[in-house]
């Protein structure tokens, strides 16, 4: 298959569910469709790079993935500026990872390693074994990452947030 003809079966087949996994992470249609658009335009010039079948979703899916973190992190004042306002009157932080507006914040401040299995786990609703799928890591791994992560998000939702921290409340 040629590659012209290659590139345009991987968009037919993929563009609907990256679009989707775009328009989850940053929340705006426009930028997901640029975003989408983005994503196969460097899956275009990696090509000769790809994966076999089996793989190439994954691939695409990370690109995207990391262009969405990226545009949010380039956009990372205005969120937080946003999610500070909106959580008054909350008092369990780990309940916040629902909400991806008040969520984006805390991802974006994390490496990678943390970033990508919190998200999926946490806020996309992706069962443990789907992750490690995804990000072909281990369970065991995948469950130090999500600890890490927990203990992070706690403290940055009562430093940056200022929820109250009351031990009780904490559990997540």
């Amino acid at each position: 298959m040629a590659e012209g003809d290659k590139s345009a079966d991987l968009y037919r087949r993929y563009a609907p569910a990256i679009y989707a996994r775009c328009r989850r992470l940053v929340g705006n249609a426009a930028q997901a469709e640029d975003l989408c658009q983005e994503t196969f335009i460097r899956v275009l010039k990696h090509l000769s790079r790809s994966p076999n079948d089996d793989e190439v979703l994954r691939w695409i899916y990370r690109i995207a993935t990391n262009l969405c973190f990226n545009f949010l992190r380039d956009n990372k004042r205005h969120l937080q500026a946003d999610a500070l306002l909106a959580v008054e009157n909350c008092v369990r932080p780990m309940d916040l990872l629902h909400d991806k507006d008040r969520t984006r914040p805390l991802f974006l401040s994390l490496p990678e390693k943390l970033r990508e299995p919190a998200w999926l786990y946490y806020v996309d609703g992706l069962e443990q074994r789907d992750v490690c799928e995804v990000l072909d890591i281990s369970r065991r791994t995948l469950g130090y990452r999500l600890a890490e992560f927990t203990t992070i998000a706690k403290a940055f939702y009562e430093k940056e947030i200022g929820v109250l921290a009351h031990p009780a409340r904490l559990s997540g």
